[in-house]
């Protein structure tokens, strides 16, 4: 069994300054204009409230003594009013807040930009790290801003750039103030504040045999906001060098909101040369686009044949589409075509029925649909006490189109209908999906899938200190008239939910149910955020059409997550896990020490036409 350790003692040195809490930060105000930028260093009278409040606390201390500072809070209208709320956990719809302002013309935006450490703890430590840090350049931010003055004032368009700015790897958090200007009560003035990660950090894993791997990288390499890393792969038994791979990753190309990505390297097992450009949808009235053009080589598992093959393939991807926004209907209507193309020089055998997935193919998707979004304001839920935004709304779509492939052309035909909303028990979400190949020969529908996912998310729960949260969710997918290989069956596996287990099971019906428990604890050990949770989980797999004549398993444990949420790498988890089935105990990761990526929730936006992923 492999064990996959972080080397902490690595990525502490590089982001050592978090041992010591805080400092307070240096101002520094650039001449006026319709977007303004004031950086700044707090000092020993910065704020100590929590997480998103402490900007707020700041800029009240500072208005004791700054005009400048003083103007922006006594005409902040969304502050304080919201605090308590967050900070309890509520899920709040912010947009009613600035009811005040609809109607009115954005003035000015001002861009307040922070360091990285904040308190009331001065340390040459963390003095010394806010000054190696480069705070994120005012042109970095101002270019992620969706609006812009001039603009009509609107709401949900504020939060909307608010949740983008967050979503930031290199920002920490992101909040903003909405003020009636002086000069004119028919216009209003905007203040963004933001406040820099730690940007610098390591990764390691040793894995069974000695092979061992070490990363380093910079999610905003020199304040550009681009993020570059490379990591190194070596076997420390064999002494042998097993290749080098770098990434480098620009989030907002000149401003025109679309991404780029480039990766290049190998190691031991895996290849890559990657050129990526892309845009999302952002707006209700916008458009989404993306090229990708890659070679890769994997060492892909045949879950079939419980091995592992060599695969190497070329591929091009490009799609593009539009949405129009439709205010009596309050959604946005939107469509988009795809094409792709993909070609294996290595691979399993492959025959008309076994192992479509290998199969060298040339096609064609489109897609259209209905969709709206909007975001509610809360805190702990995947983070530790910083604003997060929660998406409500829904999208239908369909999707249909042509492949022409190695030994057969098909059409394809697919739906999807994904929903979410808060109440006052929390928060659901859920989507329904299905799609099908059909054989332009006979009409025989092929390689058929249906899936069901529903999510809960409770309030933040209890009064004391310490607060609870918890979590639930049941999903499920079927296939029917599934060929022979891989990616013909379903399995375990961490992405599916059936938490720590490593045994072997698969089938073409699945369904999981989950829940998970977190404490989100006071205490904060050299300013990492401490979070317990237990967590219970049963799965039925099989080939049989309902869920319940399927072979059981459940897996349970508990553990607990450190967290920084200064800096940019990963909360740290330490888990307990035992899965059990109908022949007893399973094989699992009884112990994990690992890396705990943060999880996004449910979103309704459009993106690229797809086929409903069968795993």
């Amino acid at each position: 069994m492999d064990v996959v350790l972080r080397l902490w003692v690595i990525i502490l040195f590089l982001s050592v300054p978090v041992l010591l809490q805080a400092q307070e930060q240096q101002m520094e105000h650039t001449p006026p204009d319709s977007v303004k930028s004031t950086e700044f260093d707090r000092d020993a009278t910065g704020a100590t409230s929590e997480s998103g409040d402490k900007l707020l606390d700041s800029l009240e201390s500072r208005s004791r003594r700054s005009a400048l500072y003083r103007f922006i809070y006594n005409n902040i209208v969304v502050k304080d009013s919201d605090a308590d709320s967050l900070k309890d956990g509520r899920m709040l719809d912010e947009s009613r807040n600035y009811e005040l302002f609809r109607d009115r013309t954005i003035d000015r935006i001002i861009l307040i930009r922070g360091n990285v450490f904040e308190g009331d703890t001065i340390s040459w430590l963390t003095r010394a790290a806010n000054n190696l840090h480069v705070i994120t350049r005012e042109n970095v931010i101002q270019r992620d801003l969706l609006i812009r003055s001039g603009d009509s004032f609107d709401a949900e368009m504020v939060i909307k750039n608010e949740q983008l700015l967050a979503s930031r790897g290199y920002i920490a958090e992101a909040n903003t103030y909405v003020a009636v200007s002086e000069e004119d009560s028919t216009k209003v003035d905007i203040y963004i504040a933001t406040r820099d990660k730690w940007s610098i950090s390591g990764d390691a894993a040793i894995a069974g045999g000695g092979r061992t791997m070490l990363k380093i990288y910079d999610a905003n390499l020199m304040g550009f906001g681009t993020r570059l890393s490379v990591e190194s792969h070596f076997n420390w038994k064999e002494k042998s060098y097993g290749g080098t791979r770098a990434e480098y990753l620009h989030p907002n190309i000149m401003g025109s909101f679309f991404s780029g990505r480039i990766l290049a390297g190998t190691d031991y097992d895996d290849s890559d040369l990657l050129l990526s450009i892309e845009k999302k949808f952002l707006r209700p009235t916008d458009f989404g686009a993306g090229l990708t053009v890659a070679g890769e080589g994997r060492l892909y598992y045949m879950l079939y044949a419980d091995s592992s093959i060599s695969v190497k393939r070329s591929y091009v991807d490009i799609w593009g589409g539009r949405s129009v926004y439709f205010d009596g209907i309050r959604s946005s209507v939107y469509y988009a075509g795809r094409f792709n193309w993909s070609k294996y020089s290595h691979r399993p055998d492959v025959t008309p029925r076994f192992n479509p997935a290998f199969h060298n193919f040339a096609g064609v998707l489109a897609n259209v649909g209905l969709y709206r979004e909007k975001f509610y304001s809360t805190s702990m839920i995947y983070g530790y006490g910083y604003k997060e935004y929660l998406a409500t709304g829904y999208k239908a779509e369909l999707t249909g189109g042509f492949a022409w492939g190695e030994f057969s052309d098909q059409w394809y035909a697919g739906a999807h209908y994904s929903m979410g909303g808060v109440t006052k028990v929390g928060n659901f979400s859920g989507s329904v999906v299905a799609g099908t190949f059909i054989d332009t020969r006979d009409g025989e529908w092929t390689q058929s899938v249906t899936g069901v996912t529903l999510r809960y998310l409770s309030p933040l729960l209890g009064k004391g200190r310490s607060r609870v949260r918890q979590f639930g969710q049941i999903s499920h997918i079927r296939g029917w008239n599934r060929l022979g290989g891989s990616n013909e069956v379903v399995a375990f596996d961490p992405e599916t939910g059936l938490v720590g287990f490593k045994g072997w099971a698969a089938g073409t019906t699945r369904t999981i149910l989950n829940s998970e428990t977190v404490v989100f604890t006071p205490y904060k050990p050299w300013g990492f955020n401490v979070a317990l949770f237990g967590f219970g989980s049963l799965g039925f797999l099989g080939s049989g059409a309902f869920s319940f004549d399927n072979p059981m398993f459940a897996s349970f444990g508990l553990g607990v997550r450190f967290k920084n949420e200064q800096l940019i790498f990963n909360a740290l988890q330490i888990r307990l896990c035992v899965i059990v089935g109908k022949s007893g105990l399973q094989k699992s990761d009884y112990i994990s020490i690992s890396s705990q990526p943060r999880v996004d929730g449910m979103r309704f936006t459009p993106a690229e036409p797809g086929i409903v992923e069968y795993k």
